[in-house]
């Protein structure tokens, strides 16, 4: 945390999945207002594709193509955009699944060992006393 009282994050999966740990252990009173935050942070990693990803998300929804379905994907790109490359649409393509992946699995993520310092006996960081 900085002096000025707001912690920066710049991997917002690591957020997401330390917000989804913090659901496991909540209260009732806590739990919905945690699992509001996780499904927030889900879709403000959703929404910050690359532009080009949120266009070809947006053609593919549009077509009702999957975009697990690559030879499928990469045709309805192409038939969108007749400039497109077939190695461009499929970049895209793959990207898209990517990011796809990665929101579902940290959707999926579940507490376990965190790596680095944690919590001492003595209730500071590294057996530093809390102050």
């Amino acid at each position: 945390m900085s002096k000025s009282g707001f912690a920066v994050v710049d991997n917002l999966g690591v957020a997401l999945a330390a917000v989804e740990d913090l659901v496991e252990g909540a209260d009732e009173v806590e739990r919905p207002g945690l699992e509001r935050a996780s499904r927030e942070i889900a879709r403000i990693i959703a929404s910050s594709l690359d532009p080009r990803v949120q266009w070809a998300q947006r053609i593919l929804a549009g077509a009702g193509v999957d975009a697990g379905d690559m030879v499928a994907a990469v045709r309805a790109l192409r038939s969108h955009a007749s400039g497109l490359g077939i190695l461009e649409a499929g970049v895209l393509v793959r990207r898209l699944n990517e990011a796809g992946s990665a929101v579902q699995a940290a959707g999926r993520r579940r507490p376990g060992p965190r790596p680095g310092p944690g919590p001492s006996a003595e209730g500071g960081v590294d057996g530093r006393p809390v102050s």
